[in-house]
């Protein structure tokens, strides 16, 4: 009788598993995959999608059901389903490998949308994903809003989260990945909560928010009130995103802010603002002294308040700015006659020291307020904002800088030309036209800090950057038509005119 051989296993040699591991050959040592279907009629184990759970009740989280690195498919069924009550995951994964995955179905009957009348929530675990794509769709949609509160490392992809005070609150925990998500229908507090996520954190990119559209609800008086966009933390990054809002239900009380950065080791980059009802991205010293903001490639349109602004509320201490750099951001059509395109304000007899501070490339065009409004502080001179290579034309082009009118060593007032602008409108593409001359190749080279623009087009393709959020180049000089998803436009008080939703971008 032949006797069997033992299989071999690199793992179980002294001194080798470590090092298969992490080599990435050690995987976990089950992965099953699970099934929702709230249609199911079978044994309600979750094993197959006959007999799959029929409830977001019935799921089993942990010991002989869903734990790390098993995926759960939900099914959507043959165009959309709906489940009465909330998913909570209520395990966690163990590791950037061996998550759990939380996924709409993807083969035809179970590829639809689905539908959680309670929303969706991952809170306090560690290394969850719930993905809601199929085939660049979003498939997942959460009413009352989606949570990760405290949660770890968690991810959120191509969801909807909808109706709620809170689109998506993710407070508390390290890390955590939005992308391609779309919030809308806010009615209280903010599109994207992450208050005191990664506290004690001193680095850049620690959480993202990424190809994200964020619409609020505000009031239809012109007040500014309604809920914010994102709420921050440390070491936040938001790329890629589209901020806007519609007249809605309002329950709560404050000015809408589209970002309000609370935190530091901060990135805004290559997303667009239209119709803000108040700033666009806020920052205020109740929150500390701001220090290590990078703000750049980004479009504002049509915007109320400031596009940018930094200040001091409610007697806090503004004593110094450190590191900060908002640069090739364009800014158009500002004609509230409230606020300015970049602001810093000093109340209370607040006098900040600045340090490394840098504000360049950017423009302006069609401001009926100062482009740049920077009071006077006298522990800084103007020359320690280092304001250069702006552009600024079309109605007040004056630029402020420690509290008096300043001429920049490098000014430029040429009217910029764009590839598809109207005057008042949102749907305007403000990329530069390939016959430019007033922002092409006038800006300053910033490779130290980024090297492409808004749409990921390489910097300096000419003999020197562009000023603004687009570069002009051989690549992509010719593309300037485009087809928009934009809703019918209503009334923002003293803003002038704003779509509902938002507005999709499309290459041809």
């Amino acid at each position: 009788m032949k006797t069997k051989r033992p299989k071999f296993d690199l793992r179980r040699l002294p001194g080798l598993g470590a090092l298969v591991c992490l080599l990435g050959v050690c995987a976990p040592a089950r992965a099953t995959v699970w099934y929702l279907d709230n249609a199911a009629t079978g044994a309600n184990t979750g094993t197959s999608w006959a007999n799959a759970w029929s409830s977001p009740a019935s799921v089993v989280w942990g010991g002989s059901g869903v734990r790390a690195g098993d995926t759960l498919y939900i099914s959507g069924g043959t165009s959309s389903k709906t489940y009465i009550g909330k998913l909570s995951v209520g395990a966690s994964g163990s590791g950037p490998s061996a998550r759990i995955t939380v996924r709409i179905g993807q083969d035809a009957g179970h590829n639809g949308l689905a539908i959680f009348t309670g929303g969706i929530g991952a809170n306090s675990t560690s290394y969850v994903t719930v993905d809601g794509e199929v085939a660049g769709a979003r498939r997942l949609r959460a009413v009352g809003g989606a949570t990760a509160e405290s949660a770890n490392h968690f991810v959120f992809r191509y969801l909807e989260a909808e109706t709620a005070a809170i689109g998506i609150a993710a407070r508390y925990g390290v890390g955590g990945v939005i992308d391609s998500c779309y919030v809308r229908d806010v009615t209280e507090e903010v599109g994207i909560g992450l208050a005191a996520r990664n506290t004690g954190v001193a680095a850049y990119d620690q959480t993202l928010i990424t190809n994200t559209i964020i619409c609020l609800n505000r009031l239809g008086t012109g007040s500014g009130n309604g809920p914010d966009g994102i709420q921050g933390c440390r070491g936040l990054t938001v790329d890629r995103c589209t901020f806007s809002n519609v007249v809605g239900t309002v329950t709560g009380a404050q000015h809408q802010d589209y970002i309000q950065m609370q935190a530091n080791y901060i990135k805004v980059r290559n997303s667009r603002f239209i119709g803000s009802a108040d700033s666009c991205i806020d920052y205020d010293t109740f929150n500390g002294q701001p220090e290590n903001h990078q703000i750049y490639n980004n479009t504002f349109i049509l915007i109320r308040g400031s596009g940018i602004r930094y200040y001091n509320s409610g007697g806090e201490p503004f004593t110094s700015v450190n590191n900060v750099l908002i640069a090739n951001n364009t800014i158009v059509d500002h004609t509230s006659g409230h606020q300015w395109g970049i602001s810093f304000q000093f109340f209370t007899g607040a006098n900040p020291s600045v340090s490394n501070t840098r504000i360049q490339n950017n423009l302006f065009y069609n401001h009926t307020t100062q482009p740049i409004h920077i009071e006077a502080s006298t522990a800084a001179t103007a020359a320690d904002w280092n304001v250069d290579y702006n552009l600024a034309n079309g109605g007040v082009t004056t630029l402020l800088v420690g509290g008096v009118n300043y001429t920049q060593a490098h000014p430029f007032t040429s009217a910029p030309a764009f590839a598809q602008y109207t005057a008042g409108s949102e749907g305007s593409y403000l990329r530069l036209a390939a016959g430019d001359v007033a922002a092409k190749d006038k800006g300053v080279n910033l490779a130290a800090d980024f090297l492409t623009d808004a749409e990921s087009y390489a910097r300096g393709q000419g003999a020197g950057w562009d000023i603004g959020a687009y570069e002009i180049g051989s690549g992509n000089a010719a593309v300037t038509v485009l087809s928009y998803e934009v809703t019918v436009g209503v009334t923002n008080g003293t803003a002038g005119t704003n779509s509902g939703g938002y507005i999709n971008l499309i290459r041809r």
